[in-house]
């Protein structure tokens, strides 16, 4: 069993809504059964009028909790003054109790209620009111339980502080209780915690944890050939895309600035033509434009074209480089991504492997320890056969000793090493160097010699 703890809410009618419906429609196909626990609601024949009943009461209760408390303190403590605390702001909680495909023949609604009430007396929210809802879209199908953590008789706020611990811990009692499948995980990391340990599961995203769930049944060189392909086809894409943003970068850019710098270039090239010609009439005529400063003007304007194209070369580069820079972290970032992906796959097959790993040593343990166990059982059958065909009867070792003149089985043995052996034995005298446990010393009787080595 798989509890998760959602994020707390504030709208008890969106979340009734979503819980009794299918994921973006209007119907209610996988709504299993719904049970109110501590809502003064009868079933009817229109499940939806209930479930909206039901979110009414719970959203009275905690628009009124600090009514409640008044009134719950008035009937204590009439005399003492009442001092209200700070109201809940987010009084929708709500958890899902999930379980495993391989007990999809144990599961049935009979347990889904029982895992919901001993959760939420796990919770401490036994008292509460609650909505507990089924939801038959997957294998087997799981609950979730919507709580107003209010106390409805004393108004006080049920703490959940360290929820998904406490939950932790009765999912795996629940589990071992009903022989459902065994998280090793959570027994280890429940273990730790209970040594004063500070263990946190890291929660998986659902995007990768789906990715995880296509990896069961495949094998690690197939799962790294898919990697492979889809990194690939990722990198094929992103050069696509960017080719296509370059282009209409480009065009963009010629839209606003190369009209204006093809027609800065074509008066350059003009202007610096007519001031570079060559022959008679050319010197003549920058003879009479020097005299006249026309010459002088025509520098000016050059240099001016010039620093206009310079100035428009900067506003291009000035342009590129945020493009530039944007296309350069597309592609950081999925490296970076793909990287991610290589380390979540390592780690999951190492977790995988180190899992199996112990599984094939408890098997093996298990194994050994059945052979072991039919190994003597082989052997006391061949024992109680043996006997029987003497037709002999069987002695407690454990028991006393038999009298004198009773008859003992010569199967059996007499003694142990614990016990030692019968001091009335003829063919071992009892050794007088030795005292009996509990006895007194006494000054006749000789002390037991050391020997030098």
């Amino acid at each position: 069993m798989i509890p998760r703890v959602a994020k707390s809410g504030k709208s008890y009618k969106g979340a009734l809504l979503y819980f009794s419906h299918d994921v973006g429609a209007s119907t209610a196909e996988r709504l299993g059964f719904v049970e109110f626990v501590n809502l003064p609601i009868i079933p009817g024949a229109d499940r939806q009028r209930d479930v909206e009943r039901a979110g009414a009461i719970m959203a009275w209760t905690a628009i009124h909790q600090d009514d409640i408390k008044r009134k719950h303190h008035h009937q204590l403590s009439p005399a003492t003054p009442y001092r209200p605390g700070r109201k809940l702001s987010k009084p929708v909680y709500s958890f899902s109790l999930r379980f495993a495909p391989d007990d999809a023949m144990r599961v049935d609604s009979a347990m889904l209620k029982r895992a919901a009430h001993g959760a939420l007396k796990a919770l401490g929210m036994e008292r509460c009111q609650a909505v507990i809802l089924e939801h038959k879209d997957s294998v087997p199908p799981h609950v979730h339980v919507l709580v107003c953590p209010i106390d409805p008789k004393t108004g006080q706020t049920i703490s959940r502080q360290k929820d998904f611990y406490k939950l932790s811990s009765f999912a795996q009692k629940f589990s071992r209780e009903h022989q459902l499948t065994i998280l090793h995980q959570r027994e280890e990391n429940n273990a730790r915690r209970k040594r004063g340990e500070f263990v946190k599961y890291a929660q998986v995203p659902r995007a990768d944890w789906a990715l995880m769930r296509n990896y069961r049944g495949k094998t690690r060189s197939k799962v790294e050939r898919e990697r492979r392909a889809q990194q690939e086809g990722d990198r094929q894409q992103l050069a696509h895309r960017q080719r296509r943003a370059v282009a209409l970068f480009k065009k963009h850019l010629s839209e606003s600035y190369g009209r204006d710098k093809r027609k800065i270039d074509i008066e350059i090239a003009t202007l610096s033509q007519r001031m570079s010609r060559a022959g008679l009439f050319a010197i003549a005529s920058r003879a009479v434009k020097r005299l006249t400063g026309q010459e002088a003007a025509d520098k000016r304007r050059l240099q001016q074209l010039i620093n206009a194209r310079d100035n428009v070369e900067i506003r291009l580069t000035e342009a590129r480089a945020p493009f530039a820079r944007t296309l350069r972290l597309e592609r950081q970032r999925m490296q970076f991504r793909h990287a991610a992906e290589l380390m979540r796959d390592e780690q999951y097959f190492a977790t995988r492997e180190r899992r199996q790993s112990e599984g094939e040593k408890r098997a093996t343990k298990l194994a050994k320890a059945q052979y072991a166990q039919a190994t003597r059982d082989r052997k006391d059958d061949g024992l109680a056969s043996v006997v029987r065909s003497l037709g002999a009867t069987t002695v407690d070792t454990r028991s006393s000793l038999a009298g004198d003149g009773e008859e003992q089985t010569a199967v059996q043995k007499k003694w142990t090493r614990a016990q030692g052996r019968n001091p009335d034995r003829p063919h071992r005298p009892r050794n007088p160097y030795v005292r009996d446990e509990g006895a007194e010393p006494s000054p006749d009787q000789p002390r037991r010699r050391r020997r030098r080595r």
